[in-house]
């Protein structure tokens, strides 16, 4: 039996290609911001699997948002500390 989802990892670079020209459009600081959020959602690719979502741009995105929270918590937490 064949598979019946592409790998996720492969869904990324889909993406990725699917707006590269989204990407080009965008000012140089943006397009960095771009490139971090892709780097993002493969730095989570175990939880993207579980998504088993067949739109792989919310995952993408949900992976995003969830690692930007993160870092926005650990900097509140860090301002507290030193106020």
């Amino acid at each position: 039996m064949g598979r019946t989802v592409r790998p996720y990892s492969n869904e990324i670079e889909g993406a990725k290609e699917r707006f590269n020209d989204f990407r080009r459009a965008l000012p140089r600081k943006d397009q960095e911001a771009f490139d971090d959020i892709m780097r993002m959602a493969k730095g989570h690719l175990a939880a993207g699997v579980m998504a088993s979502n067949p739109y792989s741009i919310e995952t993408i995105l949900l992976t995003a948002l969830v690692k930007m929270r993160t870092e926005l918590n650990e900097l509140k937490k860090l301002h507290e500390r030193n106020v």
